[in-house]
């Protein structure tokens, strides 16, 4: 009788360390809600662009995901999200391309003409923020807003 109780407990517990063991961690994907907010016209692109390196942060076609969304209709606020993302730290960089160049207008000395913002509400001052002022953590689903600037 205490064998077949030894044996049933063994059993058991090789199940559960063989489910353990092929498991993985499922949970560790994560969605980061983006809300932007202050959108100043309803014309053009706006473009996000996701970073989870410093190496390239703010520069267009360096981010590791980059996600467009068309604007006809929307009033002044848009919400995306960005799914399935390992745990770590994000940065987000956004413009409003508003004359439809595919590119974010900037004057003289660099500095934005169309609208743009970037994670943590940073505004920039004599050049772009750092990725580690701007980076959020991402440890489990999270939302964020980022107000335009004009």
């Amino acid at each position: 009788m205490k064998s077949n109780y030894m044996n049933s407990h063994v059993i058991i517990l090789l199940i559960i360390m063989l489910f353990m063991l092929f498991s993985g961690d499922v949970s560790a994907q994560h969605n980061l809600g983006v809300h932007i907010d202050n959108i100043h016209s309803q014309q053009g692109k706006l473009y996000l662009g996701l970073f989870d390196t410093d190496v390239h942060f703010p520069h267009a076609g360096k981010e590791r995901t980059a996600l467009t969304m068309e604007l006809d209709g929307i009033q002044n606020t848009a919400y995306i999200v960005f799914s399935n993302l390992p745990p770590g730290k994000y940065a987000l960089a956004v413009y409003q391309d508003i004359n439809g160049d595919n590119k974010c207008n900037t004057n003289a000395i660099g500095y934005p003409k169309e609208p743009f913002g970037f994670s943590n509400n940073i505004r920039p001052v004599l050049s772009a923020p750092s990725f580690s002022k701007t980076a959020v953590h991402l440890d489990m689903d999270t939302q964020i807003r980022i107000k335009l600037i004009k």
